[in-house]
């Protein structure tokens, strides 16, 4: 019995070595060799088992087109985010533009939401433009830069038409 306790115990030890040396010559190969240990028992450690890595935020941006073809900002479900806070995952704005990206379904509504809201405004609106914003967020050594500066990729989802 003492014989394995001893063997579980040097097992162990050498699965925290090789996690705490991951990033020295000798980790990877360590790791190899216990990966199957740390599998078994649940005790791999990554980032993720504290929290979710903040590697960037999505955002929908939605504007519109005016029949004469100038483009104006449409107001939004919940208000516009604060550029300069922490974007909460599940926050009730966050989530649900978070969804809108993913599900056209959801998009279509909003489209049907603006286009009514314009018409009952008298705004001749024509064509709902929905673009997708990624916000990457830098590196901690980089954090020092402001928030208006991190890499930005906005890509154009659809244009969607307004019924006359």
């Amino acid at each position: 019995m003492r014989a394995l306790l001893s063997l579980v115990v040097s097992v162990h030890l050498l699965a925290m070595a090789g996690s705490a040396l991951r990033y020295t010559p000798v980790g990877p190969p360590l790791r190899e060799l216990t990966r199957p240990w740390e599998q078994f028992l649940g005790v791999h450690q990554t980032w993720p088992m504290f929290g979710i890595a903040p590697r960037h935020t999505h955002d929908l941006v939605i504007r519109g087109r005016l029949a004469g073809g100038e483009e104006v900002a449409l107001p939004e479900l919940g208000g516009r985010a604060d550029p300069q806070a922490v974007l909460w995952r599940y926050q009730r704005r966050n989530k649900l533009m978070r969804n809108a990206v993913s599900r056209k379904y959801l998009r279509a509504s909003f489209v049907r939401w603006q286009c009514r809201e314009a018409k009952a405004a008298g705004l001749p609106l024509r064509q709902v433009l929905m673009d997708r914003v990624t916000v990457a967020t830098p590196p901690p050594r980089a954090s020092g830069l402001p928030r208006s500066e991190w890499p930005t990729k906005r890509t154009h989802l659809e244009t969607w038409n307004c019924a006359p």
